[in-house]
C-alpha cells in the first residue's frame, strides 16, 4: 500500500516511447468506451420502443448482471494472464457479438428475447475486458506517472461520452437499430488494433505477492478482500457504489423515458448525455494540469455533493436545451470526483494486484447498475421519470455529505 505523505509534485511526463504507448493504450480503451456508449443507448432505446418502461429497465439491468457477477474473475484472469492479452481476447469477442447479432438484426426482426441474450452475451464479455482494459496503465507506465495517466484516461472516459451518445443517437434515428450494432464492428476493430500495438513494461518490474498455486476463483475474492481490508479503498468502494447506483440508472433508462414522455427525439437524448460527457471532460483535463494531491479526497466529496442538484435539475429542464445544460453542469462536478477518486484508488493499490483491485472498482461503479436500471424503470412507471432524476440528485447530496463526515475519505490524497 502507498504511504500517504505530502502531496508529490507531478512528475514529467514519460519519453516519446512511452507516451506513444500511452496513446496506443488510451486509443483502444476510448474507442471500446465509444462503442459501449452507442451499444447501451441503442439497447435502451430499442427495448423503450418494444416493452414497458419497467420492462425496458428490466433487460437493461439483465445485461448488467453477468458483468457484475464475473468481474471479479476476470480481474484475477487479467492478473493470472496479463491485461494486455486478456483485453484483446475480449475486445475480440465483443467485435464478434457486435457482428453477429447486427447481421441477425438485418436479416429478422428484432424480438425481445433477442435482446435479452445480446444484453447478457455482451454484458459477460465485458466482465473480463473492463478490468483488463483498465488496469494496463500499471503495466505500460512507471508508478510516479500513474495518477497523470489516470487523470487522461478519465479525460478520454468522458470524451467517449460525448462521442457516444449523439453517435448512437445519428444512427438510431436516421438508420436503426441493426445499422448501430454495426457500427460498432468498426469501432471494435479500432480499439483491438490499438490494443494490440500496445506494449507492457517487463515482468520483472512487478512485484507479485500471489503464490502460482493460487485458484483464479480464490485470486478473484482475494481481490476483493484485499480492497475491502485497507481503510481507504474500502471507504472510496463504499462511496462510489452508492454515487454511482445515482447516475447510472438515471442517465440510461431515466433519461430514455424522459425523453419519450417528453417527446423528444433519440438524438435529443444523446446531445444531453454528449453535454453531461462534455463538462465531465472539460474538468478532467484541468485536472490533468492542475495540482489536487493533497486536496484530492476533499474536492472529490465536495464535487459529488455539487452534482446532486444539477443532476435534480434535469427533471425540471422545460427543454432538452435546458436538461443539456443542466447535464453540462452535472457532468463537470462528476468528472472532478470520478478523476479523483480513479487516481487515488489505483496509486493507494499494490501494482501486483492490479487486475483485481479495477476489478473490485468496477463491481462498485457496475454492480449495482442492474438494480439502478430496474428501479429507475419502476419509479417512473409508479410515478414519473422526471421522480427518477430528483430521488437521484437526493442520493448523490446524501452520498457526497456522509463521505465528507468520515475522515478517513476527506483526508485521502496522492
Amino acid at each position: 500500500m502507498r504511504p500517504q505523505g505530502p502531496s508529490p509534485s507531478i512528475p514529467d511526463q514519460p519519453n516519446a516511447a512511452g507516451s506513444l504507448n500511452i496513446a496506443r493504450w488510451l486509443t483502444g480503451f476510448g474507442l471500446g468506451l465509444v462503442g459501449d456508449q452507442v451499444f447501451y443507448l441503442a439497447l435502451a432505446w430499442t427495448a423503450a420502443q418494444m416493452t414497458s418502461p419497467t420492462m425496458a429497465g428490466l433487460i437493461v439491468g439483465i445485461g448488467a448482471a453477468p458483468r457484475a457477477a464475473f468481474l471479479l474473475f476476470g480481474g484475477a484472469v487479467s492478473d493470472r494472464f496479463g491485461p494486455r492479452p486478456v483485453a484483446l481476447v475480449s475486445d475480440a469477442a465483443r467485435l464478434l457479438t457486435m457482428l453477429a447479432f447486427g447481421t441477425l438484426a438485418i436479416t429478422s426482426a428484432g424480438t425481445v428475447p433477442a435482446l435479452i441474450i445480446l444484453a447478457l452475451v455482451f454484458g459477460f464479455i465485458d466482465a473480463f475486458f473492463l478490468p483488463a482494459v483498465g488496469a494496463l496503465p500499471t503495466r505500460i507506465v512507471a508508478q510516479e506517472h500513474l495518477a497523470r495517466a489516470q487523470a487522461i484516461r478519465s479525460a478520454v472516459q468522458r470524451i467517449s461520452t460525448v462521442v457516444g451518445p449523439p453517435l448512437g443517437g445519428y444512427l438510431l434515428s436516421t438508420f436503426g437499430f441493426a445499422t448501430a450494432i454495426l457500427a460498432n464492428v468498426v469501432l471494435f476493430t479500432g480499439s483491438c488494433t490499438a490494443l494490440y500495438f500496445t506494449r507492457e513494461l517487463p515482468q520483472e518490474n512487478l512485484d507479485d505477492n500471489d503464490p502460482a498455486e493460487v485458484g483464479l476463483v480464490q485470486e478473484a475474492w482475494q481481490g476483493i478482500r484485499y480492497a475491502l481490508s485497507d481503510p481507504g479503498l474500502r471507504a472510496m468502494l463504499i462511496l462510489i457504489t452508492i454515487a454511482e447506483s445515482a447516475y447510472t440508472g438515471p442517465f440510461t433508462t431515466g433519461l430514455t423515458l424522459l425523453a419519450r414522455e417528453s417527446h423528444w427525439q433519440a438524438s435529443e437524448a444523446g446531445t444531453i448525455l454528449a453535454f453531461f460527457g462534455g463538462g465531465a471532460c472539460i474538468s478532467a483535463l484541468g485536472l490533468t494540469v492542475l495540482k489536487a494531491g493533497s486536496r484530492a479526497g476533499t474536492l472529490s466529496l465536495v464535487s459529488i455533493v455539487a452534482t446532486g442538484p444539477a443532476v435534480a435539475a434535469i427533471a425540471l429542464s422545460a427543454s432538452h436545451v435546458q436538461a443539456a445544460l443542466s447535464a453540462s453542469v452535472a457532468g463537470i462536478f462528476s468528472g472532478i470526483s470520478a478523476t479523483l477518486l480513479v487516481a487515488l484508488f489505483l496509486t493507494r493499490a499494490d501494482p501486483s494486484r492490479a487486475g483485481r483491485v479495477m476489478a473490485a472498482l468496477n463491481l462498485a461503479t457496475l454492480g449495482a447498475a442492474p438494480a439502478s436500471y430496474f428501479f429507475s424503470g419502476l419509479i417512473a412507471s409508479s410515478f414519473s421519470p422526471a421522480a427518477v432524476f430528483m430521488i437521484a440528485g437526493a442520493l448523490l447530496c446524501f452520498s457526497g455529505v456522509l463521505g465528507l463526515i468520515s475522515p478517513t475519505m476527506r483526508n485521502q490524497r496522492f
